[in-house]
């Protein structure tokens, strides 16, 4: 027997049968899924063919010094070696990863870009210290941003604080559902709103895409979440729970979302 991808076909092995993708256990927040691509230190590969029964994967380079080249590996290994390379460049953009990619994650993250808007709360003795930390991650001065609030001095705030804030209409039985990780979850303020309040997550994310405000730059978001075509119909899921219209509908390419 044999499969078709990407024009190819590919012979069944005795190894075992083909599958569309495969969840790393060492590493669950990566997935490998069949015409999808991910990087390696030799470069961008495509996965050609996932055999789960050996854990190996035929790869194609599609990027780099090897363009054209074609590669087993195992997805284990690579799996590992993707954790390492993601978490490298957020440490060395002085973020500390805490995002795993999960399901729910995924959807949490979709709904916060599409509604949630980013406020930055900093004493005045961090102002310039946060300031070089959000441009050097956004590219942009977040300096007369009314987002960017700085605490006059002698007020009784000793950090700075990054906070999303959704709208009243998400209501508790989405807000209620919102997971990020490590326990961290959307809570009710005293006007009925909900708020996701932790800082160094808000550093993830606008490493990955997220705004002062709500003009968050929602494609690159997406593709730094999503590695499957069902991560991006989960994303989706939560682009619509926003109250966003499908992206597909809004063209090809980068797009921000602005609600100002």
């Amino acid at each position: 027997m044999a499969k078709e991808i990407g024009g190819m076909r590919m012979l069944r092995i005795a190894e075992g049968d083909f599958a569309d993708e495969y969840t790393c256990k060492r590493t669950p927040d990566v997935t490998f899924a069949t015409g999808e691509t991910q990087s390696n230190h030799k470069g961008e590969y495509m996965v050609m063919a996932i055999l789960p029964t050996s854990g190996m994967m035929d790869v194609e380079y599609v990027g780099g010094d090897h363009v054209g080249e074609t590669q087993r590996l195992d997805m284990e290994d690579q799996g590992r070696v993707i954790r390492r390379m993601r978490n490298e460049r957020l440490r060395e953009q002085g973020v500390r990863p805490t995002l795993t990619r999960g399901s729910e994650e995924i959807f949490s993250v979709a709904l916060l870009a599409g509604c949630a808007n980013l406020h930055a709360q900093v004493p005045s003795d961090e102002e310039i210290q946060v300031a070089r930390r959000y441009q050097s991650l956004a590219g942009v001065d977040p300096g007369g941003d009314p987002n960017f609030e700085v605490s006059p001095e002698g007020t009784n705030k000793w950090h700075h604080q990054l906070r999303f804030r959704l709208p009243v209409r998400i209501g508790p039985e989405v807000a209620e559902t919102l997971s990020f990780g490590e326990g961290i979850r959307a809570i009710r303020r005293r006007d009925g709103a909900y708020e996701v309040n932790d800082t160094r997550l808000a550093w993830h994310l606008v490493a990955i895409g997220f705004r002062l405000g709500h003009a968050h730059d929602v494609a690159r978001i997406r593709d730094a979440m999503c590695q499957t075509p069902s991560d991006r119909e989960r994303f989706e899921e939560g682009l619509a729970a926003a109250g966003l219209p499908h992206a597909a509908s809004l063209g090809a390419g980068g797009w921000m979302i602005s609600m100002s």
